[in-house]
């Protein structure tokens, strides 16, 4: 690469730090979009050779921000170890940096170190974001780690159940099901958000079966899942919801999930079962 362009590339790179609504931010992007990747990626691995900590974070952000895939190599060596000679808030913003990116342009390789931080406990923030990205990466591979993790790890439910969401399939479903059952309230609190957004009427059963839950909150996001779900018995068990649930809330909830378009519009599409 030319000195011109390099000495281009290297201020460019720290306005990556900044915000997407920024200017600089903008023109930035639009300059490294110039570059070809592989040219990119070249200079990239040059400059992390010996890399000060904004230039590494900058670099980590923008491989995933201009979706170079061939920077991928270079994304699972600085989120397994950025470098000792980095403090230890340093590492951790690199590492963070490096795993979202990995979500943006990653593939199912990235998946066993993905899950080892998954399942590790020394950075919560680290582990979710490693969540997330197994759920962009859609490894079917991920899918029973996923639901051991979400079942046995209430803070990192959430994102463990809009993984299995993003994924998919059979497997997925089942396990979000089977997260009802959790004695846990957030648990099941995330596999009811997670069914809902999953839209699979066969949820509907499930979920109707917690309506009786003594937990108002849990009541409120199953009338909010119904409402995303849709469909005929979604909206039959909404109706008995808004007429008879204790709470207010619930009440107002499942009201509002029935005036939904989606719930009205699925109610129009799909026929109703014969009596």
């Amino acid at each position: 690469m030319p000195g011109t362009a390099r000495e281009e590339l290297l201020k460019s790179i720290p306005d990556l730090l900044g915000y997407p609504d920024d200017p600089d931010f903008a023109k930035s992007v639009n300059k490294l979009r110039e570059i070809p990747d592989v040219v990119l990626v070249i200079a990239f691995a040059d400059q992390l050779e010996d890399p000060d900590a904004s230039l590494a974070l900058g670099i980590m952000r923008a491989i995933g921000i201009l979706e170079i895939g061939d920077g991928l190599g270079l994304l699972l060596k600085f989120a397994d170890e950025p470098g000792k000679w980095f403090s230890h808030a340093d590492r951790a913003a690199i590492r963070l940096a490096a795993v979202e990116s990995i979500g943006i342009v990653g593939d199912e390789s990235a998946a066993e170190l993905l899950l080892n931080m998954a399942g590790s406990s020394f950075d919560s923030e680290l582990e979710m974001e490693a969540v997330r990205a197994l759920g962009r990466i859609g490894a079917l591979s991920s899918v029973g780690p996923l639901i051991e993790s979400m079942n046995a790890r209430p803070e990192i439910a959430l994102s463990a159940a809009g993984a299995l969401m993003e994924i998919g399939g059979e497997e997925a479903f089942m396990g979000l099901l089977d997260g009802l059952l959790n004695e846990k309230e957030m648990v099941r609190s995330a596999s009811v958000w997670a069914l809902g957004k999953f839209g699979d009427e066969r949820a509907i059963a499930r979920l109707m079966t917690l309506t009786e839950s003594s937990d108002p909150m849990i009541r409120r996001d199953i009338a909010w899942a119904l409402g995303e779900i849709g469909g005929f018995r979604a909206r039959l068990t909404l109706g008995a919801i808004a007429n008879t649930d204790p709470d207010v809330m619930v009440r107002r909830e499942a009201s509002k999930a029935i005036m939904n378009g989606a719930v009205l519009g699925n109610y129009r599409d799909k026929e109703a079962p014969e009596d």
